[in-house]
């Protein structure tokens, strides 16, 4: 004789969602929708400021960029000058000897080929140069 089995209830409606193949779906669907909405919304912030960018005029940019230089340097001399100290001597020590004479021999170079180049009066005229060949 074979002893009857126990009696087995029927299924809890009341799982928990670790259990419930149907919950753990919707929780990542979910997920994946907050997901979809933030990916959006940067998509959408980051088109505008590209849009932003390129709507910008590039010579208004560097023109704004040079003012701001000018200032910057106009107000670091205002504040030597109140602190006693000389704006040039200070602004010498940004750059070291190789530089400087680099940047001498640069000037000359440049002096040189604006004597040499003849513009503004400094080009001896042509018939001078005619009685000194002949």
């Amino acid at each position: 004789m074979t002893s009857p089995a126990p009696p087995t209830s029927p299924p809890s409606t009341t799982e928990s969602p670790s259990t419930n193949p149907l919950a753990e779906k919707q929780l990542k669907f979910k997920a994946l929708l907050a997901r979809k909405a933030s990916s959006t919304q940067a998509n959408h912030q980051a088109v505008i400021a590209e849009h932003r960018r390129l709507k910008l005029d590039n010579s208004l940019l560097s023109r704004l960029e040079r003012k701001k230089a000018d200032a910057e340097q106009k107000l670091a001399k205002q504040d030597a000058e109140e602190a006693g100290e000389d704006y040039e001597r200070k602004r010498a020590w940004d750059w070291t000897i190789e530089e400087s004479l680099k940047w001498d021999e640069r000037r000359g170079q440049k002096s040189e080929n604006r004597d040499k180049a003849g513009f503004a009066g400094t080009m001896v005229p042509w018939f001078v140069m005619l009685g000194s060949c002949v």
